[in-house]
Formats: C-alpha cells, structure tokens, sequence
C-alpha cells in the first residue's frame, strides 16, 4: 500500500502564539508512525503495513498532518565547512578545496504540548525507523522514502512577519535529549532533538498566514 501525500506550501499560525521561531515537517513519516495516534485497533499493529485493516484511515491521517508546525524555544544552526588540503609550491602553500560540505547536527528544542504528543511523536518516529521488530531488512532507499523528510526553520520577528527560511533536505530525528520535569516552578517542558540532514539552504517557500 502507498499514500497518496499532498504537500501544500502554507503555514496557518494561531495569533495566540507568540513564539518567533516555528518548525515545519512536510509530512508525516510512514503510516506505521502516524497508526501510533490513531484507535486502539491501529495502535496493536505491528511494522508491517500489511497489517494495518483500514487504509483509508491512514490516508485520511496523513492528510490531516500535512505540514505539521511544531514550536521552538531556541535551536541552533550547524555549522558549515569545506574540506581543504595544502599544496606546497615554491614560495608558499596555497589552500584548495578538495573535499565536500560538512555540516554539523541541526540542535532543535522544542517545546511540548499538555497532551505530551509531541514527545510521544518524536519518540516513536526513532523507534520506527530503528525499526527492532524488522532489524535490517529494509532497504537503504526504503529508509530513506519512509523516514527521511524535508524540514523548514522559519523566524520570525515581533510583528510576525517572516524574516528567515531554511530548508533542511532528507531530515531524520538522530536524538532525542533528556526532559526535566519540575513542578517547584512554573516553567515549560523542552524536548531536545538533534536531527541529522544532507543538505540546508536559504528558500522562501513557505507562506505564513495567520488566523
């Protein structure tokens, strides 16, 4: 079975927000994360697609999650780097690029919600694609299919006008931090994820609208 996904390049922000950095997901990887939130008959199944009864459903599911906005609290961008190699003449060694772009891990905090799906979500999205029940036999193109995905950093200032995009290319969650928890003090609950990519550059794909 394969979904049908539609991708759409808008950001619907609620005005109650006033966070100024936003993380969009363009899809949600692989029906058997999504089956994850779904009845209890879905939740059973095991990593087999085949074993899911009711297609539809998860159509419908990925539809409903089309463009999932998740918000940040602080992240930091990676850092970018070029292999370079010495090469003697007679006055001086002179520098050249000899080798690829080398980036540094995506670091995202983000901030959870009171029903803990987002914990929850990045939680089995590492299990799935780890994948224990099926260890080692899926392909490294199925892999990639189900579980990599495209990611957009949008900042925004205090008027809520965009002012950064990134686009972060075959994205996949590598770890998810600790969580502290204190109910001594009021204060929000972060989920660390660092995310390892291919490739990052500056777009301006997405529209943000706000309701």
């Amino acid at each position: 079975m394969s979904c049908r996904v539609i991708h759409n390049n808008e950001v619907i922000l609620n005005e109650a927000h006033t966070n100024n950095y936003i993380f969009i997901i363009d899809r949600v990887p692989t029906s058997f994360l999504v089956s994850k939130f779904s009845n209890s008959d879905l939740v059973r199944v095991g990593a087999d697609i085949t074993n899911i009864s009711d297609p539809e459903a998860i159509r419908e599911m990925n539809n409903d999650v089309m463009n999932m906005a998740l918000y940040l609290s602080s992240f930091t961008l990676p850092d970018l780097n070029v292999d370079i190699t010495d090469i003697a003449n007679q006055f001086a060694s002179m520098p050249i690029v000899t080798g690829k772009l080398n980036y540094s891990p995506l670091q995202t905090n983000f901030m959870n919600d009171e029903n803990y799906f987002i914990w929850r979500f990045f939680f089995y999205w590492l299990v799935a694609h780890h994948n224990p029940q099926e260890y080692n036999k899926r392909l490294a193109v199925q892999h990639h299919q189900d579980f990599q995905v495209n990611g957009y950093l949008i900042v925004l200032d205090n008027h809520r006008e965009k002012v950064l995009e990134i686009k972060f290319e075959d994205l996949m969650p590598q770890a998810m931090g600790s969580v502290d928890f204190k109910d001594s003090e009021a204060e929000k609950v972060i989920i660390p994820i660092t995310w390892k990519f291919s490739n990052f550059v500056p777009t301006n794909d997405m529209v943000v609208k706000r309701v």
